[in-house]
This record gives C-alpha cells, sequence and structure tokens, in this order.
C-alpha cells in the first residue's frame, strides 16, 4: 500500500502525458480526415428509424449529385471513426435520402432508434464512395 503512494505522483504525471499524447494523435487525425474528405462530403441532416434501419437525410451540393444507389460512408469527423456505411435510395429537390447497409455504429443505431428521428451532430458527414469502373 505505502509504495502505491509513493508512486502515485509518478504515476498521475505518465496518465496525463498519455492523455495529452492522445488528444494530440486525435487531434491529427481530425485534422487529416478533414481535408481528405471535404470535397466529397455531404452535411446529413436528420437520421431517422424505419423499419428497423436507420436512414439519412444529405442536404445537396452545388456540382456533386448523387444518384440512386451511390454508396457513402457517414464517419464521425472529430475522431474519423466509421459509424457505417449508406446507399442513396431516394433523390428529391432539396435532399437525398440514404439508408444504412452496413455496419452502422450499434449505439448510434440505438440512440436513434429511441428517438426515433432526431437531428446529426455536427461532427458526422457523409462521404461519397466513388465506384471502380471495372
Amino acid at each position: 500500500m505505502w509504495l502505491r503512494v509513493q508512486r502515485y505522483p509518478q504515476l498521475h504525471q505518465r496518465a496525463r502525458q498519455d492523455n495529452e499524447a492522445l488528444a494530440q494523435v486525435k487531434q491529427a487525425v481530425s485534422t487529416l480526415v478533414q481535408g481528405r474528405i471535404g470535397s466529397r462530403a455531404f452535411e446529413i441532416g436528420v437520421a431517422g428509424w424505419v423499419q428497423g434501419k436507420v436512414y439519412i437525410t444529405l442536404k445537396k451540393r452545388r456540382g456533386h449529385g448523387l444518384v440512386v444507389g451511390d454508396e457513402l460512408m457517414v464517419i464521425h469527423t472529430d475522431d474519423g471513426i466509421p459509424m457505417g456505411w449508406f446507399e442513396v435510395t431516394e433523390v428529391r429537390s432539396s435532399e437525398y435520402y440514404a439508408c444504412g447497409v452496413h455496419n452502422v455504429d450499434a449505439v448510434w443505431a440505438g440512440y436513434v432508434q429511441q428517438r426515433g428521428e432526431t437531428f446529426i451532430q455536427p461532427h458526422m458527414a457523409a462521404i461519397y464512395v466513388l465506384r471502380e469502373e471495372g
């Protein structure tokens, strides 16, 4: 017990340094993600739970149109964590609708299911995934 008490300041300092290093890495990842996705990112309006799936609305952008069947990956822009793959299911005059089709984050899906429909936090974006021609 006494040894733990004596070593506490050292352990506390080490934990603080590790947390600071982790924060720097997270910031670097965020900066990298923002730089890479800017031209293909779509702002998400709301998410809803419909017939057991997560649906999102995407705001239209000038010069970047989507068509039914296009795929997007939703990511959390603060840390670059993928939140799921979505497919465009409907094109409307001012927005697109997309349905979660693969690897939708279970915690996020549960939150959307509980809320029914919810605005998306500003730290998420949907990235258009270019299809390979072949």
